[in-house]
């Protein structure tokens, strides 16, 4: 029940609300984006940049990650770690914590053309807000171009916030920041009407300058009257990601609990601001005891949502009403997470009410595509409102991932789950196996794969097969088990069947590298055999092979590997002499941007063999 009555409408400069779409049974999945970084916290977009996605890391590093080849580009767009507080470390609550871009930042001869603004702690532990400018590289910022917008101390490490963005009605920045740390408040900061400690800010910074960094909206509630008139709304406790519903500009706030429950704050856009969200006195909807306000007071606003503290979690994070287009039987559904438990949920706000809760982690976490989704520090939107999940992990296991349509992941079982290549000369092959795939042609993978078959041959090798020795080869596998070669047969030293002495069980993706063939100048496929009921030899998938030099110009190039894949996908028939690509990841029947993207971070090697699973349906040949 609210408290105080929540009127849901629209405001001036804002679409109207389309009508809901019934969501028919749809499906999700993940897809990693980018790993290999550095505790990021955040990833963002400029307005209307769907080009690129900016990933922020805790240390004070900004990186860019190019949505066209799927690659982070090398150079940082920003680097501030030398001013960034290192309590970011560990589960340090400290670091650069939030970006977020001018709604103008393209607009040509604009004041505010280039500026976007950072949310870090100093040296010394304080919050400091700060715009900077790009420079006439559009892919790299100037650090010493930053004006401080605002700063201020913070008395402990913990509950520093927050998030900074800009409205999507107003234009007006939005802040929040947490209650200043410890536990229990006990500086009663949050209800205080002259700090900033567990508020939501809202400044007018168009016209920032040197000595005069903000102005003060006029409509903001505390004009006039007691309290700081920068304030918007207050009593949070530590607000861990805020956003705007990009379609009507409602605001969804996820503030992390005490010791008993997680909530996420609901504000309509028709809010004249004001709010109080109850912290010290409430946790969520429950009475803490302590004092600072009275409890169940009608001048308090609840959460649109609480969950108790325990196997869901403990420390909710915000994130963001789903507008995009890859996924429109889930527009309007609000996703937010947890970032100890990593579990995963929408919901639907009805007039102010949440509706249709939907745990959605088992099919977003692990993803269907490498790595798993575990310290959820953040959602992200790029411009196209497509949505992101951002794994904090530690100095060098950071990830992002996209969520998908299940339409748009690997295919289940029932495809082949084994693919394999072979180094420029034959000298290493690999393969990734997909543990969803309950069987393939036969093969009851439940029991663990003892066999591997090789194949570099021209066309499927019949005849007699003899033994080599074993001790030439090496076998790596990830995943925690170590098997050893039991034995190999060859076929005119063409095809390798690899037994095994004992299972690879198949728990999460796996992958098999196989080194010691030599003398080979090709490409294969492996297929996966086993011991277990339903293996047999005709069950085999022998793809075949394939001239490393494909355009024999006498020379192994990248251009021979991507012709190679481009074979192996049917995507390409280098007989036909045909240039044009037909990739089709998602099954859709027909080439989009995105089946182009995905192809791209496959070629360009987002993934390497060598070490993470196979991360894209173009590894199998597009369905009608």
């Amino acid at each position: 029940m609210m408290r105080k009555t929540l009127l849901v409408a629209t405001v001036a400069g804002c679409l109207a609300a389309v009508s809901q779409v019934a969501r028919a049974g749809g499906e999700l999945g993940s897809v990693r984006v980018a790993a290999g970084l550095n505790r990021p916290v955040e990833v963002t977009a400029a307005p209307g940049d769907t080009d690129r996605l900016f990933i922020v890391e805790q240390r004070g590093v900004i990186k860019i990650l190019d949505l066209n080849t799927g690659l982070v580009l090398p150079t940082p767009f920003v680097d501030i770690d030398a001013r960034v507080n290192n309590g970011y470390t560990g589960n340090g609550e400290r670091g650069l914590l939030s970006m977020t871009f001018h709604p103008n930042y393209f607009v040509a001869g604009d004041p505010n053309e280039g500026h976007f603004f950072v949310h870090y702690n100093s040296n010394s532990g304080a919050t400091v807000i700060e715009r900077m400018k790009v420079t006439a590289n559009a892919n790299v910022a100037d650090p010493n171009s930053a004006l401080q917008i605002l700063t201020f101390s913070q008395p402990f490490s913990n509950h520093n916030g927050g998030q900074i963005v800009f409205g999507p009605c107003d234009g007006y920045l939005y802040l929040a920041f947490g209650d200043g740390g410890l536990g229990n408040d006990p500086g009663n900061r949050s209800q205080n009407l002259n700090l900033f400690y567990g508020k939501l800010l809202r400044l007018d910074v168009d016209n920032s300058a040197a000595g005069d960094p903000y102005d003060i909206p006029p409509d903001n509630p505390f004009v006039g009257i007691d309290g700081r008139d920068e304030i918007w709304a207050y009593g949070l406790r530590n607000p861990w990601r805020v956003s705007f519903d990009r379609l009507n500009g409602d605001i969804f706030i996820g503030d992390v609990g005490q010791n008993a429950r997680e909530e996420i704050d609901y504000q309509p856009a028709s809010s004249s601001g004001g709010e109080n969200y109850g912290w010290r006195c409430m946790e969520a909807n429950r009475c803490t005891g302590l004092s600072g306000c009275t409890c169940f007071d009608d001048a308090l606003t609840d959460p649109i949502h609480e969950f108790f503290i325990g196997a869901d979690g403990r420390s909710i994070t915000g994130g963001y009403v789903y507008r995009g287009c890859a996924m429109p039987s889930f527009q309007g559904q609000y996703f937010f997470g947890d970032f100890v438990s990593g579990r995963i949920w929408t919901f639907k706000q009805v007039n102010g009410v949440a509706t249709e809760l939907t745990r959605r982690d088992g099919d977003i976490n692990p993803p269907d595509a490498g790595g798993i989704v575990n310290q959820i520090a953040s959602f992200g939107e790029d411009a196209q409102g497509e949505l992101y999940v951002v794994d904090r992990g530690g100095s060098t296991t950071g990830q992002v991932f996209r969520i998908v349509p299940e339409s748009a992941l690997p295919p289940p079982a029932g495809d082949p789950p084994v693919i394999v290549h072979a180094g420029e000369n034959g000298a290493l092959f690999s393969g990734y196996i997909d543990p969803r795939a309950e069987s393939t042609n036969g093969v009851d993978l439940d029991m663990g794969l003892t066999e591997i078959t090789v194949d570099f041959s021209k066309q499927i090798v019949t005849g007699e097969c003899t033994l080599v020795d074993a001790s030439a080869f090496a076998l790596a596998v990830t995943g925690g088990s170590s098997p050893s070669i039991e034995s190999i047969e060859t076929c005119d030293n063409q095809r390798f069947v690899v037994k095994l002495d004992q299972p690879i069980p198949l728990q999460e993706w796996t992958t098999i590298i196989v080194s010691g063939v030599e003398d080979l100048q090709g490409h294969a496929i492996v297929s996966a055999g086993n011991q277990g009921p339903g293996a047999n030899e005709d069950d085999r998938v022998d793809v075949g092979f394939l001239p490393c030099d494909v355009d024999q110009n006498g020379a192994v190039e990248p251009f021979d590997l991507l012709r190679f894949r481009q074979v192996v996908n049917n995507v390409f028939v280098p007989d036909q002499g045909a240039e044009e690509l037909f990739v089709d990841t998602d099954r859709s029947g027909s080439t989009s941007p995105f089946d182009l993207l995905r192809f791209r971070q496959l070629i360009n090697g987002l993934n390497p063999p060598a070490t993470q699973a196979w991360t894209d349906a173009t590894m199998n040949s597009p369905q009608p």
